[in-house]
């Protein structure tokens, strides 16, 4: 069963979240996503390992932290109050990417591209949105 089969929007097209992170917009699956919260202080190990920022705990679950922004070409920074956490569900397993803005849900027609495993271009409304394959 394709993503798109499994999460069809009304017109059958793929349900994507989109967000920024700097001035990149890129979207998600929908149906990878399980909220957006506040970012929070970080409970973090001694030794650093790119990605892993840290954890937090989320209604009794530790939930790491992770940083994209390297694969994204982006350099690296400080976790701010306004920056926001979306927990992702990757392989199975709940994990926490930091964004600066959630943008809407839209759904992927026919004649868009649908996210898969390959990072894919979706156009929304004339602009170019980068859809993450995590």
């Amino acid at each position: 069963m394709t993503d798109q089969q499994q999460n069809p929007g009304q017109d059958g097209g793929q349900e994507l979240l989109t967000f920024k992170i700097d001035s990149l917009e890129l979207a998600l699956p929908l149906t990878a996503v399980e909220r957006a919260v506040r970012s929070v202080a970080l409970s973090t190990m001694p030794s650093k390992r790119k990605p892993f920022l840290g954890w937090f705990s989320f209604a009794g679950l530790v939930v790491p932290v992770i940083s994209i922004r390297d694969k994204l070409g982006l350099p690296e920074k400080e976790i701010e109050l306004e920056d926001v956490f979306l927990l992702v569900r990757i392989a199975k397993k709940t994990v926490t990417i930091v964004i600066q803005d959630i943008g809407s849900v839209v759904t992927s027609n026919a004649s868009d591209l649908l996210c898969d495993e390959r990072l894919e271009i979706v156009n929304k409304e004339n602009k170019t949105v980068t859809c993450l394959s995590l």
